[in-house]
C-alpha cells in the first residue's frame, strides 16, 4: 500500500498547492476546447470588447466562420454560405435530378449529422471510462508492488522516501499500465542505502565518593565512558 498511498499523497500535494489552476483545468476540460479553439475564443471576446471599429469587425469575421463551421457539423442551410447538401453527395444528386424534395433531403443531412456527433460523443465517454479503468489498474498493481517490496527490503521505508519524486514523476508522464514496472525498474537503480548513524552514547559518571582522606573525592571510573584516555588524564591532575 506504501507505494500507492505515495502516489496518492503526492496528487493530493500539488492538488492543494494548486487548486485554483486545477480548477480553471477542469472548466476548459468540460469545454473539451483544443489549444487552438481557446486561444480564438480569446481573440475573438478581445476584439468585440475593444472598442475598435477594426478589431470588432475582425470579431464578426470569426464569430461568421464559427457559424459556417458549426452549421456544416449540424447539417444546417446558411443562405449562401453553406449547403448541407455539400457533404452528402448521394443526396444532392437526388435533389437535382428531382427525385427527392430539397427539405426532405436537409432533414436526412441534419439526422445524418446529428448521428454523428451522438457517435463521437459515446467513443469520447469510452475512451474516459478505460482511461479511468487504466488508472485503477496501474494503482492496485502499484499497491501490489509495494506489498511485495517491503516484505523483502529491511530498507524500503528509506528507499521509498528517496523515490518518491520519481514516482511522482512516472505517475505524469507514463501510461498506467507501465507504472508498476517504470518503478521497479527506477528501484532496482537506487543505490544501497548507508547504514543508519548511531547516536554516542551518553557519558555517564558514577557519583563521586569520599575517600576518607581528608574529605577528598575520587571519580569512579564508569564502563559508559567512551574516552578512557581522557579519563586518566583528568585523574592526573586531581592528583590521585
Amino acid at each position: 500500500m506504501e507505494l500507492n498511498g505515495r502516489v496518492k499523497e503526492q496528487a493530493q500535494r500539488a492538488e492543494t498547492a494548486e487548486a485554483g489552476i486545477r480548477e480553471w483545468q477542469d472548466t476548459l476540460a468540460e469545454t473539451r476546447a483544443t489549444p487552438e479553439q481557446f486561444g480564438q475564443s480569446m481573440g475573438y471576446l478581445r476584439a468585440i470588447n475593444s472598442g475598435d471599429p477594426a478589431q470588432m469587425s475582425q470579431g464578426f469575421d470569426m464569430l461568421l466562420r464559427e457559424v459556417q463551421d458549426l452549421a456544416k457539423i449540424l447539417g444546417k442551410p446558411v443562405p449562401g454560405m453553406v449547403d448541407p447538401l455539400d457533404a452528402h453527395p448521394d443526396l444532392k444528386e437526388q435533389v437535382e435530378m428531382g427525385d427527392l424534395p430539397r427539405k426532405v433531403a436537409e432533414e436526412l443531412a441534419g439526422t445524418r449529422a446529428h448521428q454523428a456527433i451522438a457517435t463521437a460523443s459515446q467513443q469520447h465517454q469510452q475512451s474516459q471510462a478505460q482511461a479511468q479503468q487504466a488508472q485503477e489498474r496501474g494503482l492496485a498493481e502499484l499497491s501490489a508492488l509495494g506489498a511485495q517490496l517491503r516484505t523483502k527490503d529491511p530498507d524500503f521505508a528509506r528507499k521509498l522516501e528517496a523515490l518518491a519524486p520519481t514516482i511522482d514523476l512516472i505517475q505524469r508522464t507514463v501510461p498506467p499500465a507501465q507504472w508498476a514496472a517504470e518503478t521497479q525498474a527506477a528501484y532496482n537503480r537506487l543505490p544501497a542505502m548507508p547504514a543508519p548513524v548511531a547516536a554516542p552514547a551518553p557519558i555517564r559518571n558514577q557519583p563521586i565518593r569520599p575517600s576518607g582522606q581528608g574529605g577528598r573525592s575520587v571519580p569512579t571510573f564508569s564502563p559508559d565512558t567512551t574516552d578512557a584516555f581522557k579519563f586518566g588524564v583528568e585523574q592526573a591532575m586531581r592528583g590521585t
